[in-house]
């Protein structure tokens, strides 16, 4: 996405003195172009990729359940909540390796996967998922699915906002397709993946932060804190990115995080002299 911004701006100058004609066209062509790669990557996904997984899992006798990497944390949650079940038991284990992989796995079996699949969150956020618990997987899994193509957008376009785009419709409409045409998107959104759910939730608070809602943006920041991969982000919220600011600027802890942290993550070494532990 930062590439097509960065060529957007560059154009901008060029686009402006085009005839009114020119712009309709060539906005016409970007949105045909990203509707097009957007589908491309997700027909492949489900034509290709999906197809040639589950050939290769059943050539090899690798077990193939649901595969969502919501499933650990809304299994343990439901058992803990509604059963009153210690969920970090070998006994809950096996029962998330029966939906997550279709049956618990084997180390005997050379080609079973080695992952445990255990829950392996603070026990608080059970409570996150509370609200979800006396549904059935399935319509969880959709409504999960939602949840992040939604946040997603909406990330996207708040950043838009942060970084001081003022534009049409367009130029919104065109990155937020190019974002759910890439592979990470799909990929997250297929596997209901909580690292999605982390990242969006922190572009959403630094995006309502910067429209001056502090409060919303604090609560984001909170909620997301909660699952552990964020709380480095958490730390780093006590850094402010003015290298002159010595921490009273009060701004909520989500402004305070350079947007290259979300972007980069722990892998960024260091961001204005402030050192960043890695996670």
């Amino acid at each position: 996405m930062p590439r097509i911004l960065v060529f957007w701006l560059r154009s901008r100058p060029r686009f402006e003195c085009q005839t009114p004609s020119a712009m309709a066209y060539a906005q016409k062509l970007a949105l045909a172009t990203a509707v097009f790669v957007c589908g491309g990557m997700w027909i492949y996904v489900d034509r290709v990729l999906i197809a040639h997984q589950e050939a290769e899992a059943r050539l090899r006798g690798t077990p193939r359940g649901n595969l969502s990497d919501l499933y650990p944390s809304w299994l343990a949650s439901r058992e803990l909540l509604l059963n009153h079940r210690d969920p970090y038991t070998p006994e809950i284990t096996r029962e998330i390796q029966t939906g997550y992989y279709g049956r618990p796995i084997e180390p005997a079996r050379p080609n079973d996967p080695t992952n445990q699949q255990a829950f392996a969150y603070p026990v608080y956020v059970a409570f996150l998922l509370a609200p979800s618990v006396k549904l059935p997987f399935s319509e969880v899994q959709v409504l999960f699915r939602w949840l992040l193509a939604g946040l997603t957008a909406l990330s996207v376009i708040l950043w838009l906002g942060v970084i001081g785009l003022r534009l049409s419709w367009v130029l919104p409409t065109v990155v937020v397709l190019l974002v759910f045409g890439t592979f990470p998107v799909v990929q997250g959104i297929k596997l209901q993946q909580l690292s999605l759910l982390r990242s969006r939730g922190n572009s959403v608070g630094v995006g309502h932060d910067q429209a001056s809602t502090h409060s919303l943006a604090g609560r984001l920041a909170d909620i997301v804190g909660a699952l552990p991969a964020v709380l480095a982000l958490q730390v780093c919220g006590g850094v402010c990115p003015d290298a002159s600011c010595a921490g009273g600027c009060g701004r909520s802890p989500a402004s305070r995080v350079d947007p290259r942290i979300l972007c980069c993550g722990p892998q960024l070494p260091k961001i204005r002299g402030e050192s960043i532990v890695a996670w």
